[in-house]
């Protein structure tokens, strides 16, 4: 960087502090009450990584200041702005407050200018936020093997605050060209902290790789078997609960195809894990290529006629899914052509939502195609559903051949 850049960055921050304080004024005039987690939040210690001693705001020592920046780490963002706000009016001319303005600009999305700004800081070198930021930077503009590495040990050190732990994380799993390996050892590394991201939702996460992209049952089971996931608590946990039980039904498909004696144990499990209700499981696996394998595991536990908690069939989930063999297995298993999905026919759920998109064209002929064949009945107001120009030419020259008689 030349010494003229640098004299312009200078300029820049000088420039842009004054132009946001108004903003900040504008937040802490709002008198928003704090939160009371963000009551808690205090400053963080120093940290050694790779040779440095990483502080927050190291040159910083106001107290209102400190805390403005810390509340802004923990994503207290109002309360940071307010007690920023009320430093300016009292301290105006403390070149201090730059940094942290800087920092709500970059985590606002104002980053026209921020990497310039944060450069120009007197705290680049060992200030924690500045370190992190420039690594998000350099994640975008110039990705590399060796970022890589560094954001995952950043995520693995327990020297680092949760807040930044999960930043490197999020950051690291973006990279391009990572390995199937290299993309899960940050999913790894997210559990073995807490942070903003509830523990129960960083399992799921995981787990869902696992089964859904990699088919990697045995290591799921295992994850979603520990301590850590059983005592989980967040929305996650349903999710949780149909991927193990999903592993116990694969298992028990490789033993025989369908339910028997020598399966019985995995299944009562699955059971067991699914409290009784197989709904969302059934939803779950509809158009996927593990669909075939657990289905009669389903249909063991589950009548065609059976609803859900939004009294939708399997038959309407499949319908609504755009899954084509689940639908075949309902239509075969005795499901009602003429039954109801979603305050209307299964046939003129299909004709409302007829898409131009060819892909989406195509499973909508092929579900017609099926319900026609069950004995699906095709009402007046089908028809003139599919014919009506409002709606577009996608109905009229996708479908209404298969509707009129």
């Amino acid at each position: 960087m030349t010494h003229g850049m640098v004299f312009r960055l200078v300029l820049l921050v000088l420039v842009c502090s004054s132009a946001f304080s108004s903003g900040a004024h504008e937040a802490a005039a709002k008198n928003v009450p704090i939160d009371a987690r963000c009551q808690q939040v205090v400053d963080s210690p120093p940290w050694r990584f790779r040779g440095r001693t990483l502080v927050e705001t190291p040159d910083i020592t106001a107290p209102e200041l400190r805390r403005a920046n810390a509340l802004l780490s923990s994503r207290c963002r109002t309360e940071s702005e307010r007690l920023l706000a009320s430093y300016r009016q009292a301290r105006p001319d403390d070149f201090h407050a730059d940094f942290l303005e800087a920092r709500l600009m970059w985590t606002g999305g104002d980053d026209g200018g921020t990497e310039e700004l944060l450069n120009a800081t007197l705290h680049a070198p060992t200030d924690l936020w500045v370190f992190m930021d420039l690594l998000m930077l350099e994640a975008i503009e110039s990705p590399s093997a060796a970022l890589r590495d560094e954001l995952l040990e950043i995520n693995r050190n327990p020297a680092f605050p949760p807040s930044a732990r999960e930043m490197a994380s999020q950051a690291g799993r973006r990279l391009p060209n990572l390995s199937r390996e290299q993309y899960e050892a940050y999913f790894w590394a997210d559990l073995d902290y807490e942070s903003a991201t509830p523990m129960a939702c960083k399992i799921h996460n995981l787990a869902f790789n696992l089964v859904v992209v990699d088919g990697r049952y045995p290591d799921a089971r295992k994850l979603l078997e520990s301590p850590k996931a059983l005592a989980a608590n967040c929305s996650g946990v349903e999710g949780n609960r149909i991927l193990l039980a999903e592993t116990y039904l694969f298992e028990a498909a490789r033993i025989s195809a369908g339910p028997s004696p020598s399966n019985a144990a995995l299944v009562s499990k699955a059971d067991e894990v699914l409290r009784g209700d197989w709904t969302g499981l059934s939803m779950f696996i509809m158009g996927r290529p593990q669909y075939a394998a657990i289905a009669p595991f389903v249909s063991s536990q589950m009548a065609p006629s059976d609803v859900d908690a939004s009294g939708r069939t399997q038959l309407c989930n499949a319908v609504m899914t755009a899954s084509v063999q689940a639908v075949q297995t309902q239509l075969d298993l005795g499901a009602d052509p003429n039954g109801r999905c979603e305050h209307s026919s299964l046939l003129g759920y299909i004709v409302r939502g007829a898409s131009t998109q060819p892909t989406r064209a195509d499973w909508q002929r092929q579900i017609v195609r099926m319900l026609r064949a069950a004995g699906a009945q095709v009402t007046p107001q089908d028809v003139a559903s599919c014919r009506n120009p409002d709606n577009g030419p996608a109905c009229r020259n996708s479908l209404l051949p298969l509707l009129e008689p």
